[in-house]
């Protein structure tokens, strides 16, 4: 056996020994096995887990978040413009988030791990800043030391997740999340959609905004927009540039505009693959 298998292996059983769910992916990708289950095949069993690495050298793990593994993510894409500012806005707005059990991904994001609260469950489906995300309830996220490789494009980055401050204590390094970040996690509606927002609501949201909140703002519009203009995308990205040209102090790039768009039709189409 390699020392790289034993690396590997070993991560395996020190994640299984403390009831983390985790499943195996091929070594460099963040997709699991064809013909698999993905996060569905789960599992802290030993015998299952060994069974793994005696069919392959290597493998990167990932863990089922959600309740079954006792916490959920925050996932922070630093490497998109404006998700630092972002935060920064609404850590001065709301209070900052505790020290948690982080992870740092290749591109430069951070997984930060937050206590499963079972009054407030998290799914991977929810509102959120532009470059924020949450991995709930039928989410996984990959573990340390797995190695991405930049996928078939080469557009990402390649390299390894891995845990800030060393091994990862999951049970006394995970924090509670604060009461004001369950707010942005708008819940849906049993059809898989946000429910419908108040004439005061769409006021508030139309109101200008300055540098701190305008990547948030306008994902936050263009996901109303698109998921209620859904066969006229063109429009509902017309208005999203309309608002940008007149509410934001100053506009965002239209690139960058372009990039949230993107990012809101990806997350919508994962949507409707979910609830379809």
């Amino acid at each position: 056996m390699t020392v790289v298998q034993n690396r590997y292996r070993n991560a395996a059983r020190y994640y299984a020994r403390r009831a983390i769910p985790i499943f195996r992916l091929p070594y460099g990708s963040k997709i699991p096995f064809a013909g698999s289950h993905g996060n569905l095949d789960a599992t802290t069993d030993r015998d299952q887990i060994e069974t793994w690495f005696e069919e392959t050298d290597r493998l990167n793990v990932a863990a089922a978040t959600g309740e079954g593994a006792g916490f959920w993510v925050l996932d922070l894409d630093f490497y998109r413009p404006g998700v630092r500012e972002d935060l920064d806005g609404l850590e001065a707005k709301h209070g900052g988030l505790p020290d948690t059990l982080t992870a740092r991904t290749p591109r430069g994001g951070e997984h930060r791990l937050f206590r499963w609260n079972p009054d407030l469950p998290v799914t991977s489906f929810n509102t959120l800043p532009y470059g924020f995300d949450t991995k709930g309830n039928g989410g996984y996220i990959m573990l340390s030391p797995s190695y991405f490789d930049g996928g078939k494009d080469g557009k990402s980055s390649a390299g390894k997740y891995r845990w800030e401050g060393g091994k990862p204590d999951f049970e006394n390094g995970i924090a509670e999340a604060p009461d004001w970040i369950y707010e942005y996690l708008r819940p849906a509606t049993k059809s898989g959609h946000h429910a419908a927002r108040s004439s005061s609501e769409w006021a508030k949201a139309m109101e200008p905004v300055g540098e701190g909140g305008r990547h948030e703002r306008i994902k936050s519009i263009a996901g109303l927009l698109v998921a209620r203009l859904r066969n006229q995308g063109e429009a509902a990205a017309q208005l999203v540039y309309a608002f940008n040209d007149a509410r934001c102090i100053p506009p965002l790039p239209d690139d960058e505009v372009y990039r949230i768009l993107e990012w809101v039709g990806e997350q919508q189409a994962r949507k409707g693959s979910r609830h379809g």
